[in-house]
């Protein structure tokens, strides 16, 4: 279509991937994608992208043999709306709150007016079955498109044109707030008990996830808006069970996002006094967001969270709570404060309460035993805590991952090189990246054990990329350090133990035995090579390098002169 008004345009590798994303924007449909070919000589292929948030105003244009009706996209769509009676206009421009696509329940809590009494402005009621009606013939009108398969429940959406023109037209109509304030008490009646779901042991947790999963993006606008309009309450019920959601979907943007917009309420004193149980919810949610790549901040959202719970009869929060001091606390080296938890959480449990939640105290032992140097009893911990992950049906791999680096600081390196190999093997097409980032780490560090550089290099290749948002860059510059020392990169190894020393110091945490033994054997050899005092002038200069340059430096070619 474009060349038909630009004889020069042509889909080459260079812009293909912005071909597929016009054409995924404007839903695959055709009318759509003629009126936006027709802008590629003005704008050009990129412009016309990035103009796509004023579709309706950009899409102008059409053949002049076209019908009135298809000449802009604006036009087509007023024609088809205006087919409408009024209530299926009234559901139509209703639906326009929601992000993304709905289930058939929130869509009628939005758009069905409960009863005549609730009428927006004045205008005639559209009850549950008027709704339904409306949303039926809405389908058959091509306005809205049903998605999902098989025996699972369809969902409905917007496409996302359309629902540029439902958005304007109810603006138009006056009625979003209303229908805003409908949207966040749809999300949070999902939300807010799913987290109770979730920890009752009646759903298996990675089917609690599948279910949730596709309302992550209404959760997220839910919350918005809650924040923006003096609902703190709505925003902290439904923050916890959405980011566990987004957490088993490697949505951790969105999940960074959430917590921006949801953290600064767990400090307000008048929530904390009004609301203890949501305050202590979504203050532990919001540790475990941070555990990884802000420990102490994490830290202090943990011991929050206790102390909020405690005023409640939740004891499983508690307990969640409780579990939640040990990692930060763990990784910060406070292993006093660690210890306190767990033996808290040990006097709390009931051996009655289902896997998912004895699940945490289980990690809780294997994060003590390895911290007092334990590392076989570690290793048989986390054959337990794999038993409880199945039988809570989450095939989160983290006990897998815990035996690989228990298996490495016990020194069982063929072991856990072996073990390493297949999760990652196993876990290749999966979603879990936080997992395989942790599995790649220690399988790096194994590999390194064994002297199977080659391997080695090519893990870390994969591996460390995905150390940024997973707080592993410490970690990983500890064995990238040591394979440098072992390809004879003497300086490139100092550097890179200094930019780990400063990398510690900024997040407040400790050094774990497998990355201390990989630094102590970089910086040995190291000093072989260039002697003491050159290399503490080498660790001192990589304490002051970017992020940048150690990327420069992480993998540079064996034996280089550095």
């Amino acid at each position: 279509m474009a060349q038909a008004v630009d004889r020069g345009f042509a889909v080459t590798e260079d812009n293909v991937a912005a071909v597929v994303e016009l054409c995924r924007r404007l839903d695959g449909v055709a009318l759509a994608i003629e009126l936006a070919a027709a802008r590629v000589p003005l704008l050009g292929l990129t412009g016309l992208v990035a103009s796509l948030d004023e579709r309706l105003r950009l899409l102008t244009g059409g053949g002049p043999t076209a019908p009135l009706r298809q000449r802009t996209l604006r036009a087509a769509l007023q024609w088809s709306h205006g087919l409408l009676d009024e209530a299926e206009q009234t559901v139509f421009r209703r639906l326009a709150v929601f992000a993304g696509s709905m289930a058939l329940d929130s869509a009628l809590r939005v758009a069905a007016d409960g009863d005549a009494s609730a009428a927006i402005a004045g205008r005639p009621g559209v009850d549950e079955w008027d709704s339904l009606d409306a949303l039926a013939a809405l389908v058959d009108r091509s306005l809205v498109a049903v998605v999902g398969q098989g025996d699972e429940a369809p969902r409905y959406r917007l496409l996302d044109t359309v629902h540029a023109f439902a958005l304007e037209r109810l603006q138009a109509a006056g009625d979003e707030d209303a229908m805003r304030q409908r949207h966040l008490e749809a999300m949070r009646l999902l939300f807010e008990p799913a987290l109770a779901e979730r920890y009752g042991g009646r759903v298996a947790v990675d089917e609690w996830q599948r279910r949730l999963e596709p309302d992550c993006a209404n959760g997220l606008a839910a919350v918005s808006w809650a924040i923006a309009h003096d609902d703190p309450l709505g925003a902290l019920a439904i923050a916890p069970a959405l980011f566990h959601a987004m957490a088993a979907a490697a949505m951790r943007r969105q999940a960074a996002a959430l917590w921006l917009a949801v953290e600064p309420l767990l400090d307000e004193p008048r929530l904390q006094a009004a609301a203890p149980a949501l305050v202590g919810r979504a203050a532990g949610a919001c540790s475990s967001f941070w555990a990884d790549t802000e420990p102490k901040r994490s830290l202090a959202r943990a011991r929050q969270a206790v102390r909020a719970l405690n005023e409640t009869d939740d004891r499983i929060g508690r307990f969640l709570a409780l579990a939640r001091v040990t990692w930060p606390a763990s990784r910060t080296g406070e292993k006093a404060v660690a210890d306190e938890a767990l033996r808290a959480m040990r006097e709390l449990e009931d051996p009655a309460w289902p896997a998912i939640v004895r699940l945490y105290r289980a990690e809780a032992e294997y994060l003590a035993l390895l911290n007092s140097g334990d590392f076989d009893g570690a290793l048989r911990c986390t054959r337990r805590q794999a038993d409880l992950e199945r039988a809570a049906g989450w095939s989160n791999a983290f006990a897998a991952a815990n035996a690989v680096h228990a298996a490495l600081a016990a020194g069982r390196t063929a072991e856990a090189a072996d073990e390493g190999r297949a999760l990652v093997a196993s876990l290749g097409d999966s979603r879990q990246s936080r997992v395989l980032a942790f599995v790649r780490l220690n399988l790096f560090a194994a590999l390194l054990a064994e002297g199977a550089l080659i391997e080695a290099r090519e893990v870390a290749i994969e591996g460390w990329p995905q150390a940024r948002p997973f707080g592993l860059r410490a970690w990983w510059a500890d064995h990238l350090a040591l394979l440098a020392a072992l390809e004879r990169r003497p300086r490139t190894a100092a550097r890179l133990v200094g930019y780990a020393d400063a990398a510690y110091g900024r997040t407040r945490s400790a050094r774990k035995f497998n990355e201390a033994r990989s630094m102590e054997r970089a910086l040995d050899r190291a000093r072989l090579a260039l002697g003491d005092e050159a290399v503490a002038r080498y660790r001192y200069e990589g304490a002051g390098l970017d992020d940048a340059a150690v990327d420069t430096l992480a993998l540079g070619a064996p034996g280089s002169c550095d």
